[in-house]
Order: structure tokens, then C-alpha cells, then sequence
């Protein structure tokens, strides 16, 4: 989370393609007071440097956590793309007419529907 506010501190240059190559960006908006309020009063772990020490009863932990989790979760989805995005991706990676069959021949077995199947009925 250090990391992308610290690339979000641009203030007021534009975002250049090769800052972008340096990661993820983390904005917060002006409509969230609670989160720029609370960003300056999380204060390290002495134990665990790379996290945020625990003090039960802040709202700043509680905005922190949350800002930390939905950064999480926006730059590690559980989701795929869709499967025609995923099939146009596959389709595009190459040039190569026969290497371009083998890409989508693959890409069909590894994305069939599977069909789950029952074992044999016990008595």
C-alpha cells in the first residue's frame, strides 16, 4: 500500500507510461475524509515492520484495513475476464497461422465446460 500512494504522488504531473511500468497507483479521492485523516496516523509495527500496529478502538485501523483489503483485492482478482476476452486474447498472441491453431486448440481443451460425473451407486 506504501508503495502505490507513493506512486500516486505525482501532484498534479501527468502519469508518464514509464512511471506507470513502476506499479500500481493508489488515489484517494477527496469524497473519503476519513481515509485521508486516518493514512498519516497508521504507524509501523516494531515487530512487523511491513505491517501496521494494532491498537483496538481507532477508527484509523479500522479505515486502514479496509483501504488495504480492497487494494488487495482489486490488484489480485479472484476473477477471470470473460471467456470471448480470454478467447480473442489467446487468438491475438501470435501471428503464425499454425501456432495460432495450436494457441486455440489448447485454449479449448483447457476451457470445455467440465462435466462432473457421479461414482458408482453404493448399496
Amino acid at each position: 500500500m506504501y508503495n502505490c500512494l507513493r506512486q500516486a504522488n505525482l501532484r498534479g504531473d501527468t502519469l508518464s507510461v514509464e512511471r506507470s511500468k513502476q506499479g500500481p497507483a493508489f488515489f484517494v479521492s477527496a469524497e473519503c475524509p476519513n481515509a485521508i485523516d486516518c493514512i498519516p496516523m497508521a504507524v509501523r509495527d516494531e515487530d512487523e515492520p511491513e505491517d501496521v500496529a494494532r491498537v483496538d478502538g481507532v477508527l484509523w485501523e479500522d479505515v486502514t484495513d479496509m483501504m488495504r483489503y480492497g487494494l488487495k483485492s482489486f490488484l489480485m482478482p479472484k476473477n477471470k475476464p470473460p471467456l470471448a476476452v480470454r478467447q480473442l486474447e489467446a487468438y491475438n498472441s501470435t501471428d503464425d497461422p499454425t501456432a495460432r491453431a495450436l494457441v486455440m486448440r489448447k485454449f479449448e481443451i483447457e476451457n470445455r465446460p467440465r462435466i462432473l460425473t457421479r461414482g458408482p451407486r453404493r448399496r
